[in-house]
């Protein structure tokens, strides 16, 4: 069976995604429908983030333009 779980959390204007997906065998799964995660195959966990913090990290158009065309 192929799973995927997502959890999404605000924390100070910050709106954050965590996604886990992965592949269990249908006996793992108990009878409140819950996996171990212990017993999830090719794992794949991803997190993203949107928000003013994650903004104020990503670099200015005049950054980028610079390192173009000094590499250094």
């Amino acid at each position: 069976l192929v799973i995927e779980a997502r959890h999404t959390f605000t924390k100070q204007r910050e709106k954050t995604m965590i996604t886990l997906s992965g592949v269990v065998r249908p006996q793992d799964v108990s009878a409140d429908n819950t996996v171990y995660s212990y017993n999830v195959a090719d794992a794949d966990i991803r997190y993203e983030s949107s928000g003013p913090v994650t903004d104020a990290n990503s670099r200015g158009w005049l950054t980028k333009i610079l390192d173009r065309l000094w590499p250094f």
